[in-house]
């Protein structure tokens, strides 16, 4: 621990029970103090959840983010894009993706679009970070930090690895599957073949951790993401899907748990938060509830953007809510100024999360103010506004005020936009999977029906050739 921070919170003890009662004598040992390198700079820790909601960090098996976020400040109008691969672009740059075009999750550009007989055609995104940007990783080793990038990436290929993108140690893991052997994990490491995934990151990360001060650490987590693959001592496979949901919910909240309990007492921030909303329903069952929000994961609405962000640093901080709008890329200018002693963050008049894919919801845009919310719809081509300070669920839409869908326009300037779809099918336009075998069962049936009119065709030719050669003869 940082021995002048332990010294100056200690000190502070003392004074607070010196006028609240009978004093106490407090000796330091010099020794102890000189034992270990001073390091001026505080640890980084921020830990990534994916697909949990804001409200999920209140629910029953969640004592470890219950503590967070009663000790710690809670972002109460924090706000991410709509899935994993803008949100962690935004937070690692500190830019918003639109302004790159990277909009989309990077792993569906092996298909060709979400949703490919609907009306629209999303854009095609970037499918990693430009060359040349800045990252967190990048300004933090040169604050003098050693950088750590943990778990789930999703941001493209680079020549030289992460260590390219400011980040010296580094194992990321890709794939759909809690099961480590299940999914690529570079660099490839022997594992058990049970091994879980977020479990052997948090494992390596608390490795990481004793390598000395100062670190700047980063856990992406998989937890609490589909498939419903619980540990067996948490659910059983067969459980109901709410039950399993929550029991990755309660597996994640236990990493956390060691998380804490590595860095307690120390001088260490930690931040934590989500990569957006979570998903309320998939593969066919009920998850979870973004209650009171409107929305799930894929959408720009309440319950798909706005995230839980704690802020738990016991030394320096006061448990409070901030209820100042927050954005992703906010993290980056309040990380450089931590490393300069300092705790100051943009405060913002908007956001702007732009989303012209299909998901859980229609391509979409939207800008949020402090009290006001415009949701442009690029299917319908309609703005529809919220007041956020009375209907938070966003269930009573108003009429667009101009000057907000200016200022939204504005703010997209060149950003990529969805055409008109020539493949679109009204009775499709939902399909995500096998939609060519899905349009091929109509035109086989016309093929078939065809076939048979052809087979009858030439057996009535057939019957009237030889009535007329029984006549003749």
């Amino acid at each position: 621990m940082n021995s002048v921070v332990r010294l100056c919170y200690v000190a502070r003890r003392f004074i607070a029970s010196c006028k609240r009662g009978p004093k106490v004598l407090l000796l330091v040992s010099l020794a102890a103090m000189q034992s270990a390198p001073v390091s001026a700079l505080p640890n980084v820790v921020l830990i990534s959840a994916d697909d949990l909601g804001a409200m999920e960090i209140t629910k029953a098996g969640t004592p470890n983010l219950y503590r967070l976020s009663h000790e710690g400040v809670n972002f109460t109008r924090f706000y991410a894009y709509p899935v994993c691969s803008p949100s962690r672009a935004a937070l690692m740059t500190g830019v918003n993706p639109l302004e790159y075009r990277l909009t989309g999750i990077t792993e569906d550009l092996g298909r060709r679009f979400k949703r490919p007989l609907a009306r629209l055609r999303p854009p095609q995104p970037a499918d990693r970070l430009p060359a040349g940007i800045r990252t967190l990783g990048k300004m933090m080793r040169s604050k003098g930090y050693r950088t750590g990038y943990f778990g789930k990436w999703h941001l493209g290929e680079y020549e030289g690895g992460l260590s390219a993108l400011g980040y010296d140690t580094s194992i990321t893991t890709q794939g759909k599957s809690h099961i480590l052997t299940h999914v690529e994990m570079r660099p490839s490491m022997d594992v058990d073949e049970d091994a879980r995934r977020d479990q052997f990151i948090v494992e390596q990360a608390l490795e990481f951790i004793e390598g000395g001060d100062p670190f700047y650490l980063e856990i992406h987590n998989f937890l609490p993401h589909l498939p419903l693959e619980p540990r067996g001592d948490l659910a059983s496979s067969d459980a109901p899907a709410a039950v399993r949901h929550a029991a990755l919910l309660t597996e994640m909240d236990e990493l956390v748990g060691l998380l804490l309990e590595k860095l307690e007492g120390s001088n260490t921030l930690v931040l934590f938060l989500s990569d957006n909303g979570a998903l309320e329903s998939g593969q066919g069952m009920d998850l979870t509830s973004n209650a009171p929000f409107r929305g799930e994961k894929g959408t720009v609405y309440e319950g798909g953007v706005r995230v839980p962000l704690i802020a738990w640093w016991p030394v320096r901080l006061k448990p409070k809510r901030d209820e100042d709008l927050a954005f992703l890329t906010d993290i980056y200018p309040l990380l450089e100024s931590v490393t300069d002693d300092g705790w100051n963050r943009p405060q913002r008049e908007e956001i702007v999360i732009h989303f012209p894919h299909y998901h859980k919801g229609s391509p979409a845009s939207a800008i949020i103010t402090d009290r006001w919310k415009l949701v442009r719809d690029y299917e319908t081509g309609q703005d529809t506004m919220f007041d956020l300070a009375n209907d938070i669920g966003e269930q009573r839409p108003l009429s667009p005020n101009p000057e907000l869908s200016a200022r939204l326009t504005s703010a997209l300037g060149s950003a990529m936009l969805p055409v008109g779809n020539p493949d679109y099918n009204a009775e499709l336009a939902h399909c995500e999977n096998d939609c060519d075998a899905l349009l091929a069962k109509p035109r086989n049936k016309f093929i078939a029906i065809g076939l048979i009119l052809a087979l009858l065709a030439v057996f009535l030719l057939r019957k009237t050739i030889e009535r007329r050669r029984l006549g003749r003869e």
